[in-house]
């Protein structure tokens, strides 16, 4: 009994034949798996687009932090060049201080020390005179001339 059971032409309810699907409805089918993959392949066409303008929009931030970085180290170097000539000139400027203030304190020594030469000429001029003139200023008495 057991062996009738298999040769049963009967199938079980899981495995029931399948309807033919008509080509209406397997059209209708694809067209829906098609319209299906078109909202996809569109979500990750705006996804994709999305990501493209956020990556441009970080371009453009970049260019101009580039830009302003870019301009600001010309300044820097203009500054830096001026800051060379201004510190050129102050030296220059230091050192013809330094030799006019040399060249002025050795004038004023020589000066100096010419005008002591020459008061000293002259004073020695003045006791030379001086002394001449006391001498024909007082006649040597007779007197004491006879004594010696």
């Amino acid at each position: 009994m057991a062996l009738s059971s298999f040769q049963s032409t009967e199938m079980p309810v899981y495995t029931a034949q399948m309807n033919d699907i008509t080509r209406e409805e397997f059209n209708a089918k694809l067209e829906t798996i098609e319209v299906k993959m078109d909202a996809r392949v569109e979500s990750v066409s705006a996804k994709i687009d999305a990501f493209i303008a956020v990556q441009v929009e970080r371009d453009k931030r970049m260019e101009a932090i580039v830009s302003q970085i870019s301009t600001t180290h010309a300044e820097i170097k203009t500054s830096i060049n001026s800051m060379k000539t201004t510190t050129i000139v102050t030296a220059v400027s230091a050192v013809l201080a330094i030799v006019i203030g040399i060249a002025g304190f050795n004038a004023m020594l020589t000066s100096n020390m010419i005008a002591s030469f020459q008061m000293g000429r002259s004073e020695s001029a003045l006791a030379t005179s001086a002394t001449q003139s006391s001498q024909k200023a007082e006649p040597v008495p007779p007197s004491s001339a006879q004594k010696k």
